[in-house]
């Protein structure tokens, strides 16, 4: 079984798309080294790049996919408007489905042969979407989630006892008062208290 779906510009349906160019290209990084040849350290895909042929009919005075007698110049404003909306869309052609496409340019030449159709060239390019992830700040300016994560570190080696008061602690010197001197008074004993030495040895 075979599906076929309809070529399509984003919401812009197709009648005829005579020539489809498919591109896809692979970037290789080279390096020259002091002796032979060149040397690969690198590769990477580019984006995809198309270029459709389309053709929109205007044949006939009925409507036609809502376009009507007019239709070649209400579609030339449809595309010209996708394109000024810089949004990613979708391109159906008969290879593939391309996603996140942009138009790079559109050329239309008009001729006599032509004058009822839209016959155009579009060249459009794949956009590369990434995700970024952000990081609320703290007050003063820092990384908050960080803050907390050092203020808990901190608060775990306070509770741990590995931060100690480091204030040096009161030394008691005892009593510097000055001892009294026994007074020799010319008693038997030598001192008005005793022998010194008495007194010393109790």
């Amino acid at each position: 079984m075979v599906v076929a779906l309809p070529r399509s510009l984003g919401p812009v349906p197709l009648d005829v798309v005579a020539r489809e160019y498919h591109e896809s290209r692979l970037s290789i990084t080279m390096n020259p080294v002091e002796a032979g040849a060149d040397i690969t350290d690198h590769a990477y895909l580019e984006p995809k790049r198309l270029t459709l042929e389309p053709v929109i009919g205007g044949w006939g005075d009925g409507v036609t996919n809502g376009f009507g007698s007019t239709r070649p110049a209400a579609a030339f404003e449809m595309i010209l408007a996708l394109q000024a909306t810089r949004e990613p869309f979708d391109v159906v052609t008969g290879l593939t489905l391309y996603s996140n496409m942009l138009i790079e340019s559109i050329i239309v030449d008009r001729v006599p042969e032509n004058s009822r159709v839209l016959w155009f060239v579009v060249d459009l390019a794949e956009v590369i979407i990434v995700d970024t992830e952000t990081t609320p700040a703290s007050a003063d300016g820092g990384d908050a989630s960080r803050g907390s994560r050092q203020s808990g570190v901190g608060n775990d080696r306070l509770a741990s006892g590995a931060t100690t008061d480091r204030a040096s602690p009161t030394v008691d010197r005892g009593n510097t008062a000055t001892p009294t001197v026994p007074v020799n008074d010319g008693s038997p004993n030598g001192t008005k208290n005793g022998s010194y030495l008495k007194q010393i040895l109790g």
